[in-house]
């Protein structure tokens, strides 16, 4: 089980800066929320931590004589930086200031951490004058950010406008009546941090990549599109897609369902979930995995704050291209199609395949999440695209670029622990290609989500690989500059949006259609 927040608490660690402080005390605020009842959306976090890292980017970082623009800032109000500068007092008020305006239900976490961080560059020998005066700068490279996503589709509440009461196969919210929460029908829209506008972060979306979503090379394909409804084809893909979630996503064998899973499978579904009220939330684990690797290096704050600014945007990126598929393409999740009798009837009559080759109901599968929240099998999102899977793509190809594809490490995890887990790459199944440790952790992310019974192979598999090309783009366009702390890095060659050499393969598993596996439980006969 994950640690539980009882208490506000400000962070100061040994070897860590005002960044990283920041981003931990963040975390800990969506933890507390969280066990109050009001769990933040992944998209709401990862959105309001870019916001933080950007703006420390611009204080520290940017230099454009030295090949790293400004972000969002003024050239004017770049050269308002004082001669006397603090960039820790900067940071720390822009800090303060963007998480309270955004997160005000924290506002008493986040006066403690302001004093606390003031406090600590006061005793480090700044004087009140200093900090006074980069303060000032602080707040107004926090204000600028604040002015340039004010508009940004956040708080756009517009409807959801469901599909036709001919269209069968559409995801509905928990309990399947219309009636339960929808997380983030118009988030698909939100203004971009590393793409120029919205159409171009959707030229990156699954919904409008099916063609790079089938994937050959030498050692086999994989088909990530979305053609699994009952009516595609002959309804195999239907059949194949949701069986191997029904029995790779069961939590306890059932009379109907067999467990397909081993132990480390079902480890990956748990280790990887952040699907806790109280948990830090799908950002938060990445987050902590970088920051372990950050402080364990030793970075300077000027790395770190390039480095989470490029990140932060790239993982948000990430999820508003997932959440752009997910009600674009409005597919069912698995629990919908295996555990809601109605649905699964219908959803087995409009294909065309014989009886024996239709999904199972079974109105005892429960998925993991069930476990830890009471009543809810599935998050209230639909299936196509993981907003999980996408963030971690990003994630992968941003940490590759600062710290190399050679670089192993062990990281544990807030929701199973004592389970660590050990990162040292693993081979791609497609192209036989070596894929690093950075990629290794979002692959395993991805087939996380079809063992806790979250998602489809395709849905799950195809994110990865769509969040790996926001990630790629950062890097290739120097959004942030060329990364600090990987002085060899010379950049991605000849990179063009999914192209095979820098976009590694997911490891999923899809049972055939006559596997014994998918047949009645012996245990129960």
């Amino acid at each position: 089980m994950p640690f539980r927040a009882t208490d506000s608490k400000a962070v100061s660690a040994p070897d860590t800066d005002v960044i990283i402080d920041w981003v931990s005390t963040f975390l800990t605020s969506t933890q507390l929320e969280g066990s109050k009842g009001n769990p933040d959306a992944p998209y709401n976090g990862a959105r309001i931590v870019a916001m933080m890292s950007a703006s420390a980017y611009d204080i520290v970082s940017a230099n454009p004589s030295e090949g790293r623009d400004l972000y969002n800032i003024t050239s004017g109000l770049f050269l308002e930086k004082p001669l006397n500068f603090s960039a820790e007092a900067a940071i720390n008020k822009a800090s303060h200031y963007i998480f309270s305006d955004q997160f005000g239900a924290q506002d008493t976490l986040f006066d403690e951490q302001y004093d606390l961080s003031k406090a600590e560059i006061s005793d480090g020998g700044v004087s009140d004058a200093v900090i006074i005066a980069s303060e000032e700068f602080g707040e107004k490279v926090a204000k600028e950010m604040l002015t340039a996503r004010e508009d940004d589709g956040t708080d756009n509440n517009t409807p959801f406008p469901w599909p036709t009461e001919g269209d069968t196969f559409s995801w509905r919210p928990h309990p399947y009546n219309g009636n339960g929460n929808v997380g983030g029908p118009n988030r698909g829209d939100i203004k971009p941090f590393i793409l120029p506008d919205i159409k171009d972060l959707h030229s990156y979306s699954a919904i409008n990549n099916q063609d790079n979503l089938l994937i050959t090379g030498k050692d086999g394909e994989i088909d990530l599109r979305l053609n699994y409804r009952p009516t595609d084809g002959d309804g195999t893909r239907y059949t194949r897609e949701y069986e191997t979630a029904r029995v790779y996503g069961v939590e306890n064998e059932t009379p109907l369902t067999q467990v397909a899973w081993d132990a480390d499978q079902r480890a990956i579904g748990e280790w990887y979930s952040q699907d806790e009220e109280d948990s830090w939330q799908p950002w938060g684990l990445p987050n902590y995995m970088a920051m372990a690797i950050a402080v364990s290096e030793g970075n300077t704050l000027e790395q770190n704050a390039q480095l989470f600014a490029t990140l932060h945007s790239a993982m948000a990126d990430g999820v508003t291209s997932a959440w752009h598929s997910k009600f674009k393409g409005v597919i069912p999740r698995p629990a919908q199609v295996v555990n809601d009798f109605a649905f699964n009837d219908n959803a087995n009559d409009a294909q065309s395949n014989s009886d024996d080759h239709q999904v199972v109901y079974d109105p005892l599968w429960r998925t993991g999440l069930d476990n830890i929240i009471q009543g809810q099998i599935s998050p209230p999102f639909p299936d196509y695209v993981s907003g999980h899977s996408g963030m971690y793509g990003a994630w992968s190809s941003v940490m590759e670029a600062y710290f190399g594809d050679d670089y192993d490490f062990s990281a544990g995890s807030q929701t199973l622990e004592g389970h660590m887990r050990d990162f040292d790459g693993y081979e791609d199944p497609i192209t036989g290609a070596q894929r690093s440790s950075f990629k290794e952790v979002a692959m395993e992310c991805a087939a996380s989500r079809l063992y806790w019974g979250s998602h489809t192979p395709s849905a799950t598999g195809a994110s990865f690989i769509t969040g790996q090309n926001i990630g790629n783009y950062a890097i290739s366009n120097e959004i942030f500059g060329k990364p600090l702390t990987n002085a060899g890095f010379d950049g991605i060659p000849n990179w063009a949006p999914f192209a095979t050499e820098y976009t590694a393969n997911p490891i999923l598993p899809l049972v055939e259609i006559g596997d014994p596996i998918l047949g009645p439980s012996p245990f129960f006969s």
